[in-house]
């Protein structure tokens, strides 16, 4: 940040900006995991809703579509973030949402998104895993023993 600060005079606003997102998302991104590890999915959801109002603001990738789905999921306590993924300018957003709420929350916000938009908007259900796993060759061989 001390960086970017010297540098901010030889820098345009939008510039500035940009780059100033790039360097708040990483932190947010360490943040992120460390969260997720030790299961803080309410704070780790405040750090989605950050991520997307950065998205919108510093670097200028978000939409009236994207920017009205986080803000309708933001006044919701089930829901603990939501921010756009994916190329912007129309994508989508991913919502961490209690899963006993999931079926009520799609079906009143594809109401209200049409009503919006004239639009109807299109929900995929995805359920987190651990991701990819790296084991030593080792332990892959003792498992197929």
């Amino acid at each position: 940040m001390e960086l970017l600060d010297s540098c901010r005079s030889q820098l345009s606003e939008k510039q500035y900006n940009r780059v100033l997102y790039v360097f708040q998302e990483n932190k947010r991104v360490l943040e992120a995991a460390n969260l997720l590890k030790s299961g803080e999915l309410q704070a780790f959801g405040k750090l989605m809703f950050q991520s997307h109002y950065g998205l919108r603001d510093f670097y200028e990738v978000s939409c009236k579509e994207l920017d009205f789905l986080v803000k309708f999921s933001a006044e919701k306590n089930f829901i603990y973030g939501s921010r756009m993924m994916g190329g912007g300018f129309g994508g989508c957003t991913i919502n961490l949402i209690e899963e006993a709420h999931i079926a009520d929350f799609s079906e009143e916000v594809s109401i209200a998104y049409q009503k919006e938009f004239n639009i109807k908007p299109e929900m995929i259900t995805v359920v987190p895993g651990e991701g990819t796993i790296v084991e030593s060759i080792g332990k892959s061989q003792e498992a197929r023993q």
